[in-house]
């Protein structure tokens, strides 16, 4: 059995202009800083099978209970450009991409809960592992919005809906079975609501 909780946080501060490159395409390059914070908790347990197993191990361990942990905390230089095709002078389609080099300072805690079947003693055993190194990020999106002007088109608000996708490259660095690394990925439905000027 397995029980898995994960805490998300991203800022991305970031500075940028939309260009009127024609009458219905706009192009927004922007470069800034990226800083997040997560947190991934495991607990584990397992009830080796001897009739499965067969082996003399798994008839000595009544049960192995684990917990793992890793928390990031990561700042990065994040660039991208930001695309609109209008239909019209309200609607348009948009079309995002951002990447960041994000320096990420990884804290990894395994704790095992070993317990012999026939003496019942449970052995704990721990381990920690601190990592730094330099993990990119992508990320895309796709959709629609609807564009607002006023003041002699200095101010816009802008809200958009649409699909999106991140992509944190060699993620995973807990150890578990003998299995460690791999990307972690967040997708699904994005609303936003923008004042630009």
């Amino acid at each position: 059995s397995c029980k898995w909780d994960q805490d998300f946080n991203v800022v991305d501060l970031e500075l940028g202009r939309n260009f009127f490159i024609s009458r219905f395409l706009t192009l927004r390059p922007h470069a800034g800083f990226k800083t997040g914070w997560l947190l991934d908790k495991g607990v584990f347990t397992i009830v080796p099978n001897p009739v499965q197993d067969g082996t003399n191990a798994a008839n000595k361990i009544s049960a192995i209970n684990s917990t793992r942990s890793q928390h990031l905390w990561g700042l990065g230089i994040r660039w991208g450009m930001d695309t609109g095709w209008h239909v019209t002078k309200n609607w348009s389609f948009y079309a995002d991409f951002a990447f960041t080099t994000l320096w990420s300072d990884f804290h990894i805690k395994n704790t095992d809960y070993v317990t012999e079947a026939v003496t019942g003693k449970t052995n704990t055993l721990n381990t920690k592992e601190t990592l730094q190194t330099v993990m990119p990020v992508i990320e895309a999106g796709l959709g629609l919005a609807y564009i607002t002007w006023w003041d002699q088109n200095r101010y816009r608000f802008q809200f958009q809906g649409g699909w999106e996708e991140q992509v944190w490259l060699d993620y995973n660095h807990f150890m578990y079975l003998g299995q460690a690394g791999g990307s972690f990925t967040v997708q699904g439905l994005t609303l936003k609501g923008m004042l630009t000027f």
